[in-house]
């Protein structure tokens, strides 16, 4: 019989798609990854065995035969038997097992992994590298020691109750402190006292919904803010004094804190959008900065960086991600632009990674365990070469880079480019919308409108006209009533109020929406834009924005 803690180590070890990809070739598409169904023997992206690393679940489209661990597929698919699966996977994955004699047997006494302790190992960092020391509060009277300075733990166990209250419990709490080691607090709202702040991270986000029902793996206490996450081995480098030329900004604390004790020294934002808070970075990036002679920043995304959204339904925008993505990068190198103004001249970059783990911790505690200097020396690499490009990095400076070049890393520039770049993950749906357009892939795989512009709702018109030496040269000139036609059909229109005055209104899947003029112009334009003809686009902009 194999320990309860053996059977846990497998578990976590075992990388589902490594292991199917064992028995048969996993071809990916986006996010996930297709084979043939071992139940019934389907093939393809709509009929076959689907395998999404991101969730760590599989399913055949034709069968439903399904799971979320590489235990169930090996019983299942391959017809193992439960001891049979762990021995194949403890070998597969260099897992020393010793199993146990049945009989009578004394009780287990280790201690049981708890939720905060998965996450940490996930990520390569034990409990001592998490743990700091900080002042003891004048009114700690719990603390009895004759130390000025006792050791807490920065990723806590425990959990949060129906009233707001941190308990005790499996999920697990984060707490913030500053630079200098002080407990970082806000106030709650309405005039609320000062509490110390803090980010949970739930094992079962599905229990834990926004308001538009998505599940949520973290939450902070309601409007206290974005904050940095400093990592202790940061906070010891900015306290000495230390110089390092290059800080990483990355989403999430465990991937900073594990990054910084391999050398790269690194803060934790909450989330890619929360950089700066109310439009203003934190001041603890000048501080950083300005000590330690940073002269490089870098925006280090996951290797998801440009996937859509992990569920594609018919219909829906697709672009949102990706959307968010470049938002985010521009407000970065926009904000960190503003350090010219004190004299300080940072080189910008933003980088993603290029290995299948999905973030620099997992890359660091997976195919680079042993060998995590070589992310380091790849880093050094590819920030000094043209492409920037590396082995697992791939890097874009971005001191000097026009928006619109950033817009072309996701071909948000062009709807069409966009959904030739996305197609493997789009071909399947009926409909969906990019921009204001909506668009599907024809049984051609050739992408068409599912909003074709009628005879009489052509609102810009192409018109050849020669000048006084007789060269024929094109115009384009606005309709009105095509544009009237146009709008109408597509859910614009005017409604009356109480004082007899009218508001433009749009109504969609029976839903009522006011809308400025200003932003049914606004649609109007977007709109040409996404179907002209690229050759075109330039003179049919002009015309637009000269005001028709």
């Amino acid at each position: 019989m194999i320990t309860q803690d053996k059977i846990d180590e497998i578990l976590q070890t075992a990388i589902l798609e490594d292991v199917i990809g064992g028995f048969d070739k996993l071809t990916q598409a986006g996010i996930s990854h297709y084979c043939t169904c071992p139940v019934c023997g389907k093939k393809g992206k709509s009929k076959g065995l689907s395998v999404n690393p991101v969730k760590k679940v599989f399913k055949c489209f034709s069968c439903d035969f399904s799971g979320n661990n590489a235990i169930t597929y090996l019983c299942e698919a391959q017809n193992m038997t439960y001891p049979e699966a762990l021995k194949y996977l403890a070998e597969k994955y260099n897992i020393v097992i010793e199993e146990i004699k049945k009989g009578p047997q004394k009780k287990d006494k280790a201690k049981k992994k708890t939720f905060r302790d998965i996450q940490l190992a996930s990520s390569g960092l034990s409990d001592a590298d998490q743990k700091i020391f900080i002042p003891v509060p004048e009114n700690d009277i719990e603390y009895t020691s004759s130390n000025t300075l006792k050791q807490i733990d920065i990723f806590e166990s425990g959990t949060r109750n129906q009233y707001f209250q941190l308990v005790k419990g499996d999920d697990m709490i984060i707490w913030y402190y500053d630079l200098e080691g002080n407990q970082i607090t806000y106030q709650k709202p309405k005039g609320g006292k000062m509490e110390a702040l803090y980010r949970m991270r739930w094992q079962n986000p599905e229990l834990h919904t926004d308001v538009s029902g998505r599940a949520r793996k973290y939450e902070s206490p309601y409007k206290s803010g974005s904050h940095l996450f400093i990592p202790e081995p940061l906070r010891k480098a900015y306290q000495e004094g230390r110089q390092f030329k290059r800080l990483y900004l990355q989403e999430g604390e465990k991937k900073a804190w594990k990054a910084c004790l391999h050398g790269m020294m690194s803060v934790g934002v909450m989330g890619i959008q929360n950089i700066a808070n109310k439009k203003e970075l934190p001041y603890d990036f000048e501080l950083i900065i300005k000590r330690c002679g940073v002269t490089e920043v870098i925006f280090l995304l996951d290797s998801d960086w440009d996937h859509l959204n992990n569920v594609l339904k018919p219909g829906m925008r697709v672009d949102q991600r990706p959307w968010s993505f470049f938002h985010a990068i521009k407000n970065f190198k926009e904000y960190f632009k503003t350090f010219a103004n004190q004299g300080v001249y940072l080189e910008i970059y933003f980088g993603y990674l290029l290995s299948k783990e999905k973030g620099i911790d997992d890359l660091l505690n997976g195919s680079l365990k042993g060998k995590e200097k070589c992310l380091y020396d790849d880093f050094e690499t590819s920030i000094n070469t043209k492409e920037g490009k590396g082995e697992f990095v791939q890097l874009h400076k971005i001191s000097t880079t026009v928006d619109l070049k950033l817009m072309e890393l996701w071909k948000l520039h062009s709807a069409t480019e966009f959904a030739e770049k996305y197609k493997e993950d789009l071909i399947g749906l009926a409909e969906f919308q990019i921009g204001k357009h909506k668009w599907k892939f024809d049984e051609e795989g050739k992408l068409a409108s599912t909003q074709p512009l009628e005879e009489d709702e052509q609102f810009y018109e192409k018109t050849i006209k020669k000048n006084k030496d007789g060269d024929s040269f094109e115009t384009y000139t606005f309709s009105y009533i095509d544009s009237y036609n146009f709008l109408q059909r597509r859910g614009f229109g005017r409604i009356m109020i109480n004082n007899s005055t009218y508001i433009f209104a749009r109504i969609q899947n029976n839903i009522i929406e006011t809308w400025e003029p200003g932003q049914i112009k606004d649609f109007v334009v977007e709109f040409a834009y996404e179907i002209c003809l690229p050759a075109e686009r330039k003179k049919v902009m002009n015309m637009l924005y000269r005001g028709a």
